[in-house]
């Protein structure tokens, strides 16, 4: 009986131990809200007239192509003026889509979300399961805190509601991209960016002499190019999804085409 009762003991010291080595090495983040403290990658100046939403998929080729040829050339042309916001969309029919948006969303955490994106791209038709922490290493992030993260529930929830907040505009598909309010659909070339830019800066100025506040300038544009409550809630002002919205404002046209 002392024995049982002894090798019990030992059993339990072991797991202990072993929970207390996790928890030490992998502190768990605070009860919060899903997606709270997480926030949308921004490339360019904070202060830039003009945002580009990325919709993208990373397994999507078009997507790729637009990501690491045409919007770095689009930042070529306008510099600070302007920068661009990425938002996931992870394709049902794209095994690995979800899965390589979780693992930017935890590079994010550890500051390297570019560098992510880029990696993922570059190789998305050989991606798998271990590509991904491969890639962390290769990006000389802390492999283990980029697994727990890339697991924690609130990684998976963040990205799906980033995924809801575009289909609340309609939007399902990709390559998108939103310049306020303008939907650019698909791998579109320089041009077409530049044909949006041009016209959105000319009135961005236009605004900002007339005496429009720079913090309100997306919004007042936006909505002068019919944007509608969800674009400038999800989008502008940053706001999770939080949830399913109602089959009648589904169907509203919630962004202007282009």
């Amino acid at each position: 009986m002392k024995k049982d009762a002894a090798v019990v003991g030992i059993i339990l010291a072991v797991l202990i131990g072993f929970a207390a080595g996790i928890i030490v090495k992998w502190p768990p983040r605070p009860a919060a809200q899903a997606g709270e403290g997480l926030t949308f990658p921004v490339k360019g100046a904070k202060n830039a007239l003009i945002t580009i939403y990325e919709i993208s998929d990373f397994q999507c080729p078009y997507c790729a192509r637009a990501s690491l040829e045409t919007l770095p050339k689009v930042r070529e042309i306008y510099g600070d003026k302007v920068n661009i916001q990425f938002r996931h969309n992870p394709l049902s029919f794209h095994k690995l889509a979800l899965p390589a948006a979780k693992a930017t969303v935890a590079a994010h955490f550890q500051g390297r979300f570019w560098e992510m994106h880029d990696l993922i791209f570059r190789n998305a038709r050989s991606l798998s399961p271990d590509k991904f922490v491969t890639f962390a290493g290769q990006l000389g992030l802390d492999t283990d805190r980029f697994q727990w993260d890339m697991n924690d529930p609130r990684v998976e929830a963040f990205v799906k509601a980033d995924q809801a907040a575009s289909a609340s505009l309609g939007i399902r598909g990709t390559p998108m991209f939103i310049i306020n309010g303008l939907v650019i659909r698909g791998a579109q070339p320089v041009e077409k960016f530049q044909e949006v830019i041009d016209a959105e800066l000319k009135k961005a100025e236009e605004a900002l002499a007339g005496g429009t506040p720079i913090e309100k300038l997306a919004e007042t544009l936006s909505r002068q190019n019919g944007a509608t409550d969800n674009f400038v809630k999800y989008f502008i002002n940053g706001e999770q999804f939080g949830g399913t919205p109602a089959g009648a404002e589904s169907k509203k046209k919630a962004v202007a085409n282009q």
